[in-house]
């Protein structure tokens, strides 16, 4: 695993590559815990499954979303156009979301299961102040953060609805390619491209803590089974 102190570099292609570092680096996919669920879907069980889908619809399950609320921030019209289809899109994935946590059913209790919630909560707070920031970029770079990680995230949740028989809609939030060739039209002004970064590892952060609380709850029931 990446050493947490070590820093991501720009490079001179500026926004582009800061997102492919962001999300090979600090992405959804480089955590061991949703690694290992790509990796070896069958390994989770139903408790597992249903954190995941309990705790990412109550991150990313209320309104406005951190599209909607970037959407407010962002004046450039090539960045609305992007905002504006990837905040319909992201309403389809909520909508699954919640079909998916029902279909997983209730979590499990655990120790400390009120400070989960509140843990939760607080992080969802976090990217909505992190969307609305008045920093030019900042909350654009949070929403396209968000965008390719979800990519992965899905795979994830798709997984779940394999196993609890869930219909799986199509996922239509633009891909990588798609937010590369918008992030190199901003390559060129250091500023914006800064803003965009950190709004990046700030929304990255914050799926982090979601999966390693869902990691640490998985292991105090095996610890608890055994």
């Amino acid at each position: 695993m990446r050493d947490p102190k070590q820093k991501i570099v720009i490079s001179a292609s500026g926004t582009a590559a800061g997102l492919e570092n962001c999300i090979r680096l600090d992405g959804s996919s480089a955590h061991p815990y949703a690694d290992s669920l790509l990796a070896a879907p069958h390994i989770a069980n139903a408790a597992d499954l249903a954190d995941i889908s309990h705790f990412f619809c109550l991150l990313h399950g209320r309104l406005p979303s951190v599209f909607d609320h970037a959407l407010g921030r962002s004046t450039d019209l090539d960045m609305r156009a992007w905002l504006i289809k990837a905040a319909d899109d992201f309403a389809r994935e909520r909508a699954f979301l919640t079909k998916l946590t029902v279909a997983a059913g209730p979590i499990t209790s655990t120790a400390g299961q009120d400070q989960c919630n509140t843990l939760v909560l607080e992080a969802g707070n976090a990217l909505a102040m992190l969307a609305q920031s008045e920093r030019a970029g900042c909350a654009f770079g949070a929403a396209i953060a968000l965008a390719s990680d979800w990519h992965i995230v899905r795979r994830v949740l798709d997984n779940i609805a394999l196993r609890f028989s869930a219909e799986t809609p199509a996922l239509q939030l633009p891909d990588e390619s798609e937010n590369l060739a918008l992030l190199s039209k901003f390559a060129g002004d250091r500023a914006t491209s800064r803003a965009i970064h950190f709004g990046m590892t700030q929304m990255l952060a914050q799926h982090r803590a979601i999966w390693d609380l869902m990691e640490s709850r998985r292991d105090c029931r095996n610890s608890a089974d055994s």
